[in-house]
């Protein structure tokens, strides 16, 4: 099932205090299950599904605070696999704060339950993913062209259904940045991050019991130029090095790069390109990451006052050696290739009124056969904010 393909526009308009809002969509997908080709049999992996959500956005400044969030129930039925019929939520809370004119930063936390997208986990069983996320982080302007940051995130990830608990995790995050800010808007800075992600289920593969507790250092330069009026470049890219508790032969230290450009080509289009290679946690169960490398495409166009245009193209390459290489029990030469793709258009016909129509391909090629699939769909929305 592919969610967030429609726009979000449920945020509150700058200065609105609580906006409740309805949204309903309906949805076709042609291979919901992410099936193989051999295991596609007369359209079996097909469904369509009804999706209601009801939710309230805050959005609050209060002198130089500013309080924003989201709470949203949503309610979706299948018509083919009603054992997948799930209610979900989702809420967030995010509150910027400053003290003084060289003190500031953000606290938040984040909870999300919701059906685990089908790339993860290829079955009609119904999994639910439960995702708890709280973070911080403090900015201090030492000098007029110097800003030191640091900040900290705890997120705890779990699945309700047994087979999957193995991939349940706790990940703890704490960042240390400096940055130069020279007058004309651009900056340049390091990045030191410590991460460590435990594993509380342990994996047995065969005879194997593995435990998949690791600790991560990055050690990263990042800038941010802005090239013109309508053009800047990002970059983050360092080596990180990942350290695993048992069977070491999975340790990795590579390369870590994402380059962004941003182009305003003119008022009503803009266009963001963006090229990565990176290590990356993955949910399944046989293997925890993969090093990637990929580019995406993301433009958006403003028609006119009601008609938008958003287009979105990702390709990318996953490279599993690495951490597969310590068993006999997986698969050798696992590599895969993933290309996914996406068209919107939306219609405000007022403006607490917005109807959408998008279309989706999702393509995954692998040395694994019974990885690859073939999928393809179409979603309706309609979003109503009070």
């Amino acid at each position: 099932m592919v969610t967030g393909l429609a726009c979000d526009c449920a945020n509150a308009a700058a200065g609105d205090t609580l906006r409740p809002y309805v949204d309903i969509s309906y949805a076709h997908e042609d291979n919901l299950l992410r099936l193989s080709p051999s295991q596609l049999i007369d359209g079996n992996g097909a469904d369509s599904y009804r999706r209601l959500d009801t939710g309230l956005t805050l959005d609050r400044t209060i002198g130089r605070q500013h309080v924003s969030g989201d709470l949203k129930l949503s309610r979706t039925m299948f018509e083919k696999f009603v054992a997948l019929n799930n209610d979900s939520k989702d809420a967030h809370a995010t509150w910027n704060w400053q003290l003084g004119n060289k003190v500031d930063g953000n606290f938040g936390a984040q909870y999300t339950q919701a059906l685990a997208p089908f790339t993860e986990f290829r079955s009609s069983q119904r999994n639910v993913k439960t995702v708890k996320n709280t973070f911080g982080e403090a900015k201090w302007r030492i000098h007029p062209s110097w800003s030191l940051h640091i900040g900290a995130t705890h997120q705890t990830l779990a699945y309700d259904l047994s087979s999957q608990q193995i991939g349940n995790r706790n990940e703890d995050t704490q960042e240390l940045g400096l940055d130069f800010l020279p007058a004309t808007g651009s900056s340049v800075g390091v990045v030191l991050r410590r991460t460590h992600d435990s594993y509380p289920v342990q994996q047995l593969l065969g005879a194997l019991i593995v435990g998949n507790s690791y600790r991560q250092h990055d050690y990263k330069l990042k800038a941010d130029w802005i090239l013109s009026s309508k053009t800047r470049l990002q970059f983050l890219g360092g080596l990180v090095q990942r350290d695993y508790e048992t069977f070491q032969s999975r340790n990795k230290t590579t390369p870590s790069i994402r380059t962004t450009g941003i182009w305003q080509a003119s008022v009503k289009t803009n266009v963001t390109v963006v090229a990565y290679h990176d290590i990356s946690p993955s949910d399944d169960l046989s293997v925890n990451y993969s090093v990637n490398n990929g580019v995406s495409l993301a433009s958006s166009w403003e028609v006119s006052n009601k008609v938008h245009l958003d287009a979105f193209f990702r390709r990318e390459n996953r490279d599993f050696n690495a951490a597969s290489a310590f068993s006999s029990v997986l698969p050798v030469n696992r590599q895969e290739k993933s290309r996914f793709g996406s068209i919107q258009l939306s219609y405000v016909p007022r403006k607490d009124v917005q109807l959408t129509t998008s279309v989706f391909r999702d393509d995954l090629d692998a040395t694994f056969a019974q990885r690859s699939y073939r999928a393809e769909g179409v979603v309706l929305g309609l979003r109503s904010t009070y």
